[in-house]
């Protein structure tokens, strides 16, 4: 049976971004967002066992075995940061693991909007359970840390929200992210997480502290050579702030259209992001249509 580093490395030579391992299956991978097999051989629920075991620590092996899930993180050598998911699926072990390179790609090659590379940072990270107890707990004190920068896994809480806010509110820059596909569904969510008589304060604190929302979606090149960045780039100019204040999300569509029509403020729609893509060759009708902000609108726009 191969190690799960061999695996792993197998994994990173086929430019993957995730492995997945199951019992009774042969391990597979993610490669440009599709599935494909690898060259090992199926898993028992032994084998698959064994490798999930490998990667944890003692205290991490007695978690697993009450709780049945565990996250962790680990190196594999100077090629990639693995974050891997250990599950129980119908009563043996499974997991998904995903490959982050160790080498950043430039701005130029991720395709990022222009507006977006006056942005560096410099950055550590903490590991829960390892480096601190609890996301939870390295929130509360992460203030306490003099950080010039702060980057948020993802606010699914309204703990995590307020931390956030607090965070910027006192001259920190702060990266979160959010599970959504547009920057008005973004600030609808952030909104639904609070009561109705705290959202008006919620957008009161938002229109002095966003500063902008990037939404992405990686879609499938003409060309078949990978994925490209579909971005819809959100900045909070004086025009939206007002509408941040007022809790008029459903208005800022529209004014992020008006302003991707030019390009002093960086704007631009995910659907004016397909189009310039679909103009150019990097994409197809199809996955413009497949991937729209907006379908309708973006159905006029490939009629024109």
């Amino acid at each position: 049976m191969a190690t799960l580093d061999e695996m792993l490395h197998y994994a990173h030579a086929q430019d993957a971004s995730d492995l997945f391992i199951r019992a009774n299956a042969r391990p597979a991978m993610r490669v440009h967002g599709r599935i494909a097999d690898t060259e090992f051989p199926v898993s028992t629920p032994e084998e698959t066992r064994a490798l999930a075991y490998s990667k944890m620590t003692g205290r991490q092996v007695e978690e697993f075995d009450r709780h049945h899930e565990m996250d962790l993180a680990f190196a594999l050598g100077t090629e990639s940061r693995i974050r891997c998911s250990i599950f129980k699926q119908r009563g043996s072990v499974g997991l998904a693991l995903r490959l982050i390179p160790m080498r950043i790609r430039s701005l130029e090659e991720l395709g990022v909007p222009y507006d977006l590379k006056r942005i560096n940072i410099s950055a550590g990270e903490q590991h829960a359970g390892i480096d601190t107890d609890s996301f939870q707990e390295a929130l509360r004190r992460v203030l306490r840390q003099a950080p010039d920068v702060i980057m948020i896994g993802e606010m699914r809480d309204i703990e995590t929200m307020n931390v956030a806010l607090q965070a910027a509110e006192t001259g920190h820059l702060v990266f979160a992210t959010v599970h959504t596909s547009s920057a008005a569904e973004t600030l609808d969510r952030l909104s639904n997480m609070f009561q109705p008589h705290e959202r008006p304060m919620l957008w009161l604190r938002l229109s002095v502290s966003l500063r902008g929302v990037v939404s992405q979606k990686l879609i499938p090149r003409a060309d078949g050579a990978g994925r490209v960045a579909g971005v819809e780039v959100m900045v909070s100019t004086p025009t939206i702030a007002k509408m941040l204040e007022e809790g008029k999300s459903e208005d800022i569509y529209g004014q992020i259209r008006q302003a991707g029509t030019d390009t002093y403020w960086g704007m631009q729609t995910m659907n004016q992001c397909l189009m310039r893509y679909v103009r150019a060759g990097v994409i197809t009708n199809e996955e413009a249509l497949a991937n729209a902000g907006n379908f309708t609108e973006m159905r006029q726009m490939l009629r024109r």
